[in-house]
């Protein structure tokens, strides 16, 4: 059986569609018709990922319709309200050598092409502007801007961000 820590969240079920056992699933994804044409689905029931199969699966903007294998009514469709939708970390769409996700980076180090290693990433945060990753240099927090104009590379097998920070920034930091 597989663990929350080998999957990621797709996103929550919103609940029944009118009196039927199809279910409406809020799909949280940069593109979610990359998940249009699943087999499975894991739900989380009790605090356990319940491994569902897709009996129809169809994706419309951000929204998904699925009627499970199992789930027979309305009022067993009904019990599933609200709960989050998995998916194995196999299922990710593969990135870009400049891309990533946001829960794969945390505990890579970030290097700076001018000043080397500047530490372990402890947290990421998705701002509008960009996403931000926080490190702690010296014991204060910094916040490293994860832009890919900056990005130099990601090295998943070192585990390692190389990165050309502005001039000034961690310093700025230091100063406070």
């Amino acid at each position: 059986m597989l663990s929350k820590e080998d999957c990621f969240i797709l996103g929550r079920v919103s609940g029944p569609i009118k009196d039927s056992p199809t279910i409406s699933i809020l799909i949280d994804a940069d593109d979610p018709s990359d998940y249009d044409g699943l087999d499975f689905i894991l739900i989380e029931v009790n605090n356990s990922l319940i491994p569902f199969e897709l009996l129809e699966f169809s994706v419309k903007r951000n929204n998904a319709q699925a009627l499970l294998s199992g789930i027979d009514n309305y009022d067993q469709a009904l019990v599933l309200k609200g709960a989050e939708v998995f998916l194995p970390l196999e299922a990710l769409p593969k990135l870009s050598s400049k891309d990533f996700y946001l829960h794969e980076i945390k505990g890579f180090e970030i290097l700076d092409v001018k000043s080397g290693s500047l530490g372990k990433i402890v947290d990421v945060f998705d701002l509008p502007q960009h996403t931000v990753a926080s490190v702690i240099i010296r014991e204060k927090e910094v916040l490293i801007p994860l832009r890919k104009d900056l990005i130099q590379k990601i090295d998943r097998a070192e585990k390692s961000i190389l990165i050309d920070l502005p001039d000034g920034l961690v310093d700025m930091y230091m100063d406070l």
